[in-house]
């Protein structure tokens, strides 16, 4: 049986909008879905970062594709999940959730010097480092009066200096903006509303457009063109140019795909490949040229790992 659309995306934006007291699993009604695994890549892609849900609460590992040598890197009895590079490799930005609330934390790269970046008492997610590491840009369900608490709607996007300063709102709507992530010169963001369109604006907050259709955005390295979850069912991913025209289908399947990135070559994309749409999957490869694909490691780690 096909699922509408419209039931797929709410249930994608209930998962996006955070579950206070679910350690970020979306309580569906085909059962939960672990949300969080974003794979990414380091500098030299030699090394992956993602979040695994065989602990039973999400924890942070690395996977050295080179030497097949897999790490877990945070070891806590709350939820940790949503791990990105910074662009020199050295640190990773996540969220760890404590008492239904979620903040985000950095660490480096090895595990080590934990430390909590955002203190707020609502739920922070979606991390992403500017290119120059000196800031990170987030999703925030924030508390106004305007919103229920907890809707998707109270999704807005903030940007902090990673000395915990400087925070600042950069969307102030009543529509759900998800998962936003830096242009390579740091002049533009680009983000989702409502998991089903895509928009760019720019680091100050201004200039706010809809260039496409999808959601899971990011650029590639050159900043000419972005990688994207479209079609429906999420069992499509393109590249576009950065402007939203000329999209191309890079991968087609039967399984729901998450969180694509591009590679640091800029010629490749990682992504999730989820058979059950469970939240984990194998992360996995492909050739933006000719569509190719190699599995690299699969999250599904065995307890005690």
């Amino acid at each position: 049986m096909r699922i509408p659309i419209s039931i797929f995306v709410a249930s994608l934006i209930v998962a996006l909008a955070g579950c206070p007291g679910g350690g970020r699993w979306d309580r569906s009604s085909g059962g939960g879905r672990f949300i969080g695994s974003n794979p990414d890549l380091t500098p030299k892609a030699d090394v992956v970062v993602f979040a695994s849900s065989e602990t039973g609460h999400g924890d942070i590992y690395s996977y050295d594709i080179k030497r097949s040598v897999l790490t877990r890197l945070t070891d806590n009895p709350n939820y940790e999940g949503e791990p990105e590079y910074s662009c020199d490799g050295k640190r990773i930005v996540f969220i760890r959730e404590h008492n239904d609330v979620a903040n985000l934390w950095i660490m480096n790269s090895d595990g080590t010097k934990q430390s909590k970046l955002t203190t707020g008492s609502g739920y922070d997610s979606s991390p992403s480092f500017s290119p120059d590491g000196n800031r990170v840009v987030f999703t925030r369900n924030v508390t106004d009066l305007k919103f229920r608490p907890g809707t998707a709607a109270s999704a807005e996007i903030f940007i902090i200096g990673i000395d915990g300063m400087h925070e600042r709102r950069l969307t102030d709507n009543e529509i759900a903006d998800f998962e936003p992530s830096f242009s390579p010169d740091g002049k533009k963001i680009v983000y989702d509303v409502w998991a089903e369109n895509i928009w760019t604006m720019d680091v100050d907050g201004s200039n706010a457009q809809q260039i496409g259709s999808g959601a899971s955005a990011s650029y590639s390295p050159d900043g000419k063109n972005i990688v994207y979850v479209s079609g429906q069912y999420g069992r499509q991913l393109s590249v576009m140019d950065a402007d939203g025209y000329n999209s191309i289908p890079i991968v087609e399947s039967d399984h729901y795909m998450s969180h694509p990135t591009f590679c640091p070559d800029g010629n490749h994309a990682i992504f999730l490949d989820e058979p059950n749409a469970s939240g984990s999957g194998i992360i996995t490869k492909v050739h933006i040229g000719d569509h190719t694909t190699e599995p690299i490691v699969n999250t599904s780690i065995p307890n005690g790992s």
